[in-house]
């Protein structure tokens, strides 16, 4: 948003400015009065297109606009420490975050780039670091990088963290086997989505924003699952466990990091779901069975006859090394079950993955979803098939 700024010249007349802009509320409390080069600048909440509607009686200040934004506070900021402001520095400046309460994810190449290496050499890093979390009202910022391919995992070690206490330093141990205390010392950050309380600690495990869609049409077209049986066979810390919870399912989750585990049990007492970790799969009124373990195990948990409704493949970029497991699983369903197979395919090579799977599966088609781009070209789909019985 684009607002005005007086600049006063006379510092006589900067209380019945201030007290004008008050009358109106149009004044910006936010933001201190500023005082640079002798002149002190008010800030207002005059927007762009409406005009400053002043008549004072003396010529006491001029107006520009000016953008209050990330590069503002960092304008500002250089100004209040009395260092020079470099142009090159615009374009390392982040124009895209995320928010994740309480903390704040930029992309990498803007505050993590060289070019602010010789900056911080003037002052002290921190001081930035503490304006811009002052700014957005978070406590910690990060650097997002993307997680490699063969981080089985899935845990994000390219994570930067340069603002706020993340905790303990990640070590082999601690991300497999971590302890009660290791947990409470973690640094956790949350979000809501479609209504769902989800957290996790940034360091020890991912969080994909662009599932969303997929979560929603999960919750919006599978409902009143009437405590069917669900199989997520790659939980993570309950990206769409809890959608199928949300709806009604009893879940068998499985998920290999330790950290998931403990996330997707604090996303169950969140949102109020009865949930047990290890334990022998009986039909109580637990509506989640969670393994700290490889999906190969799923028919040795779950040996029965019973109304599958559902199994998620949610593995990325590819799931493939679950299949033969998921056709096992089939056999003991007693409905037709959906299998929602997550890959990322070239578009050019959608209708081939399809028969991929049809020849694999007993299964008809049902659907092919494009949930987010993943490199050119290259999408992140989900194909739904449905059993054939």
């Amino acid at each position: 948003m684009k607002y005005y700024k007086l600049i006063i010249n006379d510092p006589k007349s900067i209380k019945e400015v201030k007290n004008d802009l008050d009358r109106r509320n149009k004044l910006n409390k936010a933001r201190k009065i500023e005082k640079i080069e002798g002149k002190s600048i008010i800030y207002t909440l005059f927007e762009e297109s409406e005009p400053v509607p002043y008549n004072l009686p003396y010529d006491i200040y001029e107006y520009t606009v000016i953008n209050d934004n990330l590069e503002s506070t960092i304008r500002h900021f250089y100004q209040k420490i009395d260092v020079g402001f470099k142009e090159d520095l615009v374009q390392y400046i982040p124009k895209k975050w995320i928010i994740y309460e309480p903390m704040i994810l930029f992309n990498s190449e803007t505050l993590d780039a060289s070019i602010w290496d010789e900056e911080f050499k003037k002052y002290d890093k921190t001081l930035l670091f503490e304006a811009i979390a002052k700014y957005f009202k978070v406590s910690h910022i990060a650097i997002n990088k993307p997680i490699v391919d063969d981080n089985v995992m899935r845990i994000p070690t390219n994570i930067n963290p340069i603002y706020g206490d993340f905790g303990p330093p990640v070590d082999l141990t601690l991300l497999t086997k971590p302890t009660k205390e290791d947990f409470d010392r973690a640094f956790w950050c949350s979000t809501v989505q479609n209504g769902i309380h989800q957290t996790w600690a940034p360091r020890f495990t991912m969080f994909s924003r662009g599932n969303i869609k997929e979560k929603k049409r999960l919750l919006d077209t599978f409902k009143n699952l009437n405590k069917t049986w669900v199989f997520d066979l790659y939980a993570g810390i309950g990206y769409f466990t809890l959608s199928y919870l949300k709806n009604g399912g009893k879940v068998v989750c499985f998920e290999l990091n330790p950290w998931s585990i403990e996330a997707l049990k604090r996303n169950c007492i969140a949102n109020g779901f009865k949930f047990k970790i290890g334990e022998d799969i009986i039909d109580d009124d637990t509506q989640v069975f969670i393994f700290n373990e490889t999906n190969e195990l799923a028919l040795h948990r779950f040996q029965r006859s019973a109304p599958i409704s559902h199994i998620n493949l949610g593995l990325l970029p590819s799931s493939v090394q679950s299949w033969e497991t998921t056709n096992k699983i089939l056999q003991l369903s007693t409905i037709p079950t959906y299998i929602h197979v997550h890959e990322n395919v070239h578009i050019d090579e959608f209708n081939k993955f399809e028969g991929v799977l049809l020849d694999y599966f007993p299964c008809e088609f049902k659907d092919l979803v494009k949930v987010k781009t993943f490199a050119p070209d290259v999408w992140h789909i989900v194909v739904d098939l449905i059993s054939l019985h």
